[in-house]
């Protein structure tokens, strides 16, 4: 399967399944093998991405073929990859906000594969991955928006001014408003920004939910982290949700419709804080 292919089948049938012909019979143990193996995959989709953009082919083509190929390499290794929600861009005619939760590395290598299939794509990343060796210059040809983390106001006013920028070119904006990968979600760290920056364009937002401990995260280099491939890898895409006067209402929906479906596959959550009485 080709990603062209992998994409038409997404826009004509709104959602994707591991096909049954390409799952092993049995998935790769867990552990060291795995983990190894998947690892040094990852760091060859860096260097395929590095190859093609010093060639000037590291295009929104170019990165779709990339980050299929490290999806397909999940699947080989065992993991039932499935897709849902994507016919709810079906009318969307343009640009949109992505808004979804982290848990680890492989939603940034693996989940652009889904999105670009609507439109171009940026990612909000940390700035100093633009200055790593081999990995930085890729990185900047797709166009990210950077931010620091190290204030939160000037993080929002680039995601506000750059985001708006993207948006205004035709392309989809995704980011990860929990910041930090977390194994469990914590909605009171899902912040709003993404809600803001769609306000600000006037674009849908459109809420992501993902299961990615199919790898989890490294103790010693949190990227490569212990791989299972036994793990299912599932990204549910929310409908496209309008703004509303209500202030607020859009960003609460979005976390709801994450919060539902993360509770649906069983994954752990932070219970909400009980807001205290005025007295």
């Amino acid at each position: 399967m080709t990603v062209e292919q992998f994409h038409e089948g997404l826009r004509r049938d709104g959602r994707y399944e591991t096909p049954a012909a390409d799952r092993p019979a049995v998935p790769m143990r867990a552990g060291c093998r795995a983990t190894l193996r998947f690892s040094w995959y990852s760091v060859e989709t860096i260097l395929t991405a590095a190859r093609l953009n010093r060639r000037g082919l590291f295009d929104t083509a170019g990165w779709a073929s990339v980050v299929f190929a490290t999806w397909r390499q999940a699947e080989r290794m065992g993991a039932v990859i499935t897709v849902d929600g994507f016919d709810a861009l079906r009318d969307v005619r343009g640009p949109v906000v992505y808004a979804a939760n982290h848990m680890s590395m492989l939603e940034t290598l693996i989940l652009p594969a889904v999105l670009l299939a609507h439109s171009p794509l940026s990612i909000v990343l940390k700035q100093s991955l633009l200055s790593y060796p081999i990995f930085g210059a890729p990185l900047q040809r797709i166009r990210p928006i950077t931010v620091t983390r190290t204030s939160a106001r000037e993080d929002l006013r680039a995601v506000l001014e750059t985001g708006r920028q993207r948006l205004e070119a035709g392309r989809s904006v995704l980011l990860f408003p929990q910041a930090t990968r977390r194994a469990v979600f914590d909605a009171e760290h899902f912040n709003s920004m993404g809600d803001k920056l769609a306000r600000a364009a006037g674009v849908p937002l459109v809420p992501v939910a993902l299961k990615t401990d199919f790898q989890g995260i490294g103790r010693v280099l949190k990227d490569f982290g212990r791989v299972d491939p036994a793990r299912p890898i599932r990204f549910a895409l929310g409908p496209a949700l309008p703004d509303t006067p209500a202030k607020g209402d859009r960003h609460r929906r979005c976390v709801t419709f994450i919060e539902e479906r993360l509770r649906t596959w069983g994954l752990p959550m932070v219970a909400k804080k009980e807001k205290k009485n005025d007295t």
